[in-house]
């Protein structure tokens, strides 16, 4: 059962029990641009462990479990919306049905669902899955960022696997203040105060955090969302020297792989249409995306070198607001779905 916490007295237990995820959400689990089609894959989520293929039928998701004797299903093949295991030959379904055992034809064990399979969807690049915590329950909504869905936006999904909990990342989100500090030698994110107040406002399907004294400058606000999954939006202020198309709107998600590793997403986007379009593409490769590497660089040394424990020992200020108000809703969120994975 998700952990209760006494948020005043002590914030940073405030979602310990959700280290490995929160259930009945979608989360981004890869880019359909890494898979090709017919090779399966094993990937872990959210503690568990998976296998992933593409076919002409689409995106498949099942445990990585033979119901035979345990074998991964990944070590096979795949054929067409099913996967061989390499063991004994058993050929499962997409929906996790036994469809063949070729050493014994007459087994119980065929037209049965021994396998746990996933719902997947994918939107704009990404493959979304959905983990509940109950096998038989449908899937809930995902209403997607509008950036990824209304065609006015373009960009590039970035992705990376960090050697730390999610959750600290997700806490990085709800930070703006540490841009001046931690990124204050960098292209994008070297100008404006290093002191300021921050202030909260409520959003229909989540939260606003900003600074009271500054906009548009540098990191200074972010929006956290739930709408069927968790993420987060921010603009980081861009010059005149990086192009057409304004600031730089990011879309942020990140994906538990177990307790100490998670998947970091990144969309990265501008409005241009036309001639701006190209121009933008061509300067993201050329000369932007190493700077926003330098920047998650950053992120990353910091958030890799803080132990899994380190909330336990914190001591917030007046900044952190939006990081407690981040754990509140996690904490919710988690005891909602009615257990942890």
């Amino acid at each position: 059962m998700a952990i209760i916490p006494n948020y005043q007295n002590n914030p940073g237990q405030a979602i310990k029990g959700a280290r490995a995820g929160i259930l009945n959400r979608w989360y981004l689990i890869a880019r359909e641009e890494d898979l090709i089609e017919q090779q399966a894959v094993g990937i872990k989520r959210l503690g568990l462990d998976l296998v992933l293929w593409k076919s002409s039928s689409g995106i498949h998701l099942l445990e990585d479990r033979c119901p035979h004797r345990g074998a991964k299903l990944s070590q096979g093949i795949s054929r067409g919306a099913s996967v061989i295991c390499p063991y004994h030959g058993l050929e499962i379904g997409a929906t996790g049905e036994v469809l063949e055992v070729p050493a014994y034809p007459d087994a119980s064990q065929k037209g049965k669902c021994l396998v746990r399979s996933f719902p997947v969807q994918v939107i704009c690049g990404g493959i979304w899955a959905w983990f509940g915590s109950d096998k038989d329950r449908p899937p809930g909504e995902f209403i997607p960022p509008a950036e990824l869905t209304d065609g006015e936006w373009s960009g590039y999904l970035w992705q990376g696997t960090w050697e730390c909990n999610w959750l600290l990342v997700m806490d990085n989100l709800a930070d703006p203040m540490h841009a001046a500090y931690l990124h204050g030698d960098t292209y994008t994110l070297a100008h404006g105060g290093k002191a300021d107040r921050m202030k909260l406002s409520d959003l229909p399907t989540g939260f606003r955090v900003e600074k009271e004294g500054q906009k548009d400058i540098n990191f200074d606000w972010v929006e956290i969302h739930d709408t069927g999954a968790l993420w987060a939006r921010l603009d980081i202020p861009y010059p005149k020297s990086a192009g057409p198309g304004g600031h730089l709107r990011i879309i942020g998600h990140v994906t538990p792989i177990d307790e100490s590793k998670c998947l970091v997403h990144f969309m990265h986007l501008r409005k241009v249409s036309g001639w701006e379009h190209d121009l933008w593409r061509l300067l993201y490769r050329t000369v932007l995306y190493p700077r926003h590497m330098e920047v998650l660089g950053q992120d990353q040394r910091v958030l890799e070198s803080m132990p899994i424990d380190c909330t336990e020992h914190e001591s917030l200020y007046q900044h952190d607001i939006g990081v407690s108000r981040l754990r509140r809703l996690l904490a919710a969120k988690a005891t909602e779905s009615g257990a942890e994975v």
